[in-house]
């Protein structure tokens, strides 16, 4: 074996002439013939077994949609967990958002509907917190403003 030493020159490359081969290297299998391809039907979504509930015509969600709204109602107000507070309110709110889920076509008239609900509750709740003697004194300003005319 030759050492090449940084001061001695390098021999230049060898060219090599491409040998052109008449056959290939590789023989190639015959060819089977394969069957046609039959297009798959599409899948319907209500056919998802794992979408179902939410997937489901109206005529299922709705009643379902009520019956897990019931359900979150009785997990509010009947059902009292002495284990863990507050967990019946936590139980509650995820039942009702999976009733909203149900009855997706509804979801923004229920909700205009508990705004309304909650405005008019609050209000009430605030004309009853009101001390005795402010009630009196809105009271007189009322008559008062009705006698006058």
């Amino acid at each position: 074996m030759k050492v090449i030493h940084d001061d001695e020159p390098a021999t230049p490359p060898v060219a090599v002439e491409p040998v052109l081969l008449r056959e290939p290297l590789v023989a190639r299998a015959p060819e089977v013939p394969q069957a046609p391809v039959v297009p798959k039907a599409p899948v319907v979504p209500a056919a998802n077994p794992d979408d179902f509930p939410f997937s489901a015509p109206w005529w299922v969600r709705y009643p379902l949609g009520a019956l897990v709204m019931y359900g979150a109602w009785y997990c509010a107000f009947e059902w009292q967990s002495t284990q863990i507070p507050l967990a019946h309110w936590i139980f509650a709110g995820m039942l009702a958002i999976i009733s909203l889920g149900l009855v997706r076509e509804l979801f923004l008239g229920i909700l205009v509907a508990v705004v309304v609900g909650l405005l008019l509750w609050a209000g009430g709740a605030a004309i009853a917190a009101l001390p005795v003697s402010v009630a009196v004194i809105i009271g007189a300003l009322i008559i008062a403003g009705a006698m006058k005319k």
